[in-house]
């Protein structure tokens, strides 16, 4: 017994003196490789992807997107200003000072203060203002010549985006289209007026790429994507389609301390106008005076998706007023979402081809329209010829159906899903 015990003692101290010899040599090398490597902020997990691993809800998954596979969108350079309280905060200091450190000191505890975005320097790239006819809406405007057609992705997921929603009642088009489980989401295109403000941004669908494309080389601002779509994304860019930006956190992107993720990202469509440098836009519908011999009194035009929404003629304000769920849809600083003009395209959906659960709008050829303005309805239809010419509205007679001056509400809803009275 004594014998076996010495040979026991024995192996075990010559493991614990390989287990000594090797900390010694690999650890060292190990943290000085750590050092040499600059944290990347495509690696830190945004909290968007934090949401989704918080949550076992299927509709909560289906609301939160990977932003991961950043790398296969071009870059557009905003500089390196950061807003205080971003997630990059802690990795691009470590960077600064050259740390060697492998655990960061958690950020100072984030201000409940509106959220203020610093201009980056590329943001003075734009011209001096020009009195026009905005291409996008038809009013009298003042905009920066060069100024692109800037987009922006917005949610429409529940009642928590809807009450961080800001700069939406703003823009000049919007456009509502189906994600995955009948929810919508907004594409927002700014020319004539620019807020400071425009969000909760969310992520970038295919529908987008060719949906886009007739805004003349326009800016895509979007939270991020999935591995697919950021490939076809990336692929349109190299064509000259369109110009996307995506989220890093930093300036013209921020999060905003007072709402919840997802529905925190905010973003300054002057700065993606001016640094991303589009192009600029031409019109995409035709305004005037209503001409239709075909149009038909209305009040209302109601639509169906996971969340009912519709549109109520206001005769004082000239203004289709919008509601969802049942009440009033407004900004969180109470403007409500109120369009001059509602176009309802009915469009075929198809199932993605790059994640099954989505859908793709097909936004070229023709179909049935519903044009409401001025308290009217002329029923007729769509047509673009291709993802490049703007659309045409035509009444039940085949004529030109002119939009109001003002913004436009398009709706891509699929058949059956609408009605108006």
């Amino acid at each position: 017994m004594a014998r076996i015990s010495l040979v026991v003692l024995f192996v075990v101290g010559l493991l614990g003196l390989w287990a000594f010899v090797y900390s010694s040599s690999e650890v060292p090398s190990a943290v000085a490789t750590r050092s040499l490597v600059a944290p990347s902020p495509t690696t830190t997990t945004s909290p968007a992807s934090a949401a989704a691993s918080e949550t076992t809800s299927p509709e909560a998954l289906a609301a939160v997107e990977s932003d991961s596979d950043r790398a296969l969108v071009p870059p557009v350079d905003f500089g390196e200003l950061l807003i205080p309280g971003s997630v990059n905060d802690v990795a691009a200091a470590a960077v600064a000072s050259n740390t060697t450190t492998t655990t960061a000191k958690a950020p100072a505890a984030p201000s409940r203060d509106p959220v203020r975005i610093p201009k980056p320097a590329c943001a003075a790239g734009l011209g001096a203002p020009v009195s026009q006819t905005g291409p996008l809406n038809g009013t009298s405007a003042s905009i920066p010549s060069g100024l692109p057609a800037v987009v922006v992705k917005v949610s429409n997921n529940n009642s928590k985006s809807r009450a961080a929603l800001t700069g939406l009642d703003r823009a000049d088009v919007v456009f509502e289209e189906r994600i995955e489980a009948k929810a919508t989401r907004f594409a927002a295109v700014f020319h004539s007026d620019l807020p400071s403000v425009v969000g909760p941004v969310r992520s970038g669908r295919t529908t987008d790429i060719n949906l886009l494309r007739n805004l003349g080389t326009p800016v895509l601002g979007y939270s991020g994507s999935n591995s697919g779509v950021a490939g076809q994304i990336a692929d349109a860019a190299s064509k000259g389609w369109f110009v996307p930006v995506i989220n890093t956190d930093r300036s013209p992107f921020a999060r905003d301390n007072r709402y919840s993720a997802p529905d925190n990202l905010f973003v300054d469509p002057t700065s993606l106008g001016a640094c991303g440098k589009g192009g600029t836009p031409s019109p995409i519908f035709s305004y005037g005076a209503a001409s239709s011999t075909t149009a038909q009194p209305a009040s209302f035009v109601s639509l169906q998706a996971r969340s009912p929404y519709r549109f109520d003629w206001d005769a004082g304000s000239g203004t289709w007023r919008r509601s969802q769920d049942g009440y009033a849809h407004n900004t969180r600083a109470g403007e409500r979402l109120a369009p001059e003009n509602v176009i309802v395209m009915f469009v075929q959906y198809v199932p993605s081809a790059i994640d099954a659960s989505s859908v793709d709008a097909i936004s070229t050829g023709t179909g049935e329209a519903w044009l409401m303005r001025d308290g009217t309805i002329t029923r007729g239809a769509w047509a673009r010829a291709n993802a490049t010419t703007s659309y045409r509205i035509e009444d039940a007679d085949g004529k030109l159906a002119r939009l109001k001056a003002g913004q436009t509400w398009v709706v891509l809803a699929p058949a059956g899903t609408a009605s108006w009275g």
